[in-house]
């Protein structure tokens, strides 16, 4: 009868250890080699490219031209990428296949954006990191190891809600642990934000 106790507390135990917005759940098990090679198009250059590797600390975020929360984050993502720029590569995935060419670029013109965009037409980047909604980041450090996803800060409470200003910044916080060598103390914080494209 003990044992049969101790077992189930044991199983009681586990579950509460992660639940579903747990922090550390969502980065865990994901690595940039399970996507840095897959053809993925290059609005820019109008042809196949790879995300591939550059050995610096790298950041993919899943954003949408179209999504008012992806909008709002393209001033942060590139203060991060000029802030750090010698040790940082940020590459912006557009998934699905609904925005051409011009409508990228137009959308890269317009917020400034400071890093590549590049369009995940398949959804396979997407699918591989399991992502949910935009904007959506993965940092990833020096040896390709997924250190932080989710969130890039506090400001959207919900879909369409936000706060005057962020007073958490789970992504630069993470940023400057993992450039420093230290431990990322959070590594899943629930991304909030536009569903997906599923074409």
């Amino acid at each position: 009868m003990f044992r049969a106790f101790k077992n189930g507390l044991a199983a009681l135990c586990c579950c509460c250890l992660i639940p579903a917005s747990s922090v550390g759940q969502g980065a865990q098990l994901l690595d940039l080699a399970m996507v840095k090679d897959v053809l993925i198009w290059s609005p820019e250059g109008k042809k196949e490219t790879t995300i591939g590797s550059s050995g610096k600390v790298e950041i993919l975020v899943l954003i949408s031209p179209d999504c008012p929360m992806s909008r709002n984050y393209t001033l942060t993502l590139n203060q991060l990428q000029e802030q750090y720029a010698s040790e940082l590569r940020i590459t912006g995935i557009i998934v699905g296949s609904t925005y051409s060419d011009e409508a990228v670029l137009q959308f890269a013109r317009s917020y400034k954006i400071g890093y590549p965009l590049l369009t995940d037409k398949k959804r396979e980047v997407a699918l591989k990191l399991k992502g949910e909604v935009t904007p959506e980041v993965y940092l990833f450090d020096q040896e390709g190891q997924c250190v932080y996803r989710g969130a890039i800060d506090n400001w959207l409470t919900k879909l369409g809600k936000k706060k005057q200003k962020p007073d958490q910044f789970y992504l630069t916080d993470a940023i400057r642990q993992v450039i420093h060598g230290e431990p990322v103390t959070t590594s899943y914080v629930k991304a909030q934000g536009c569903v997906l494209n599923e074409y």
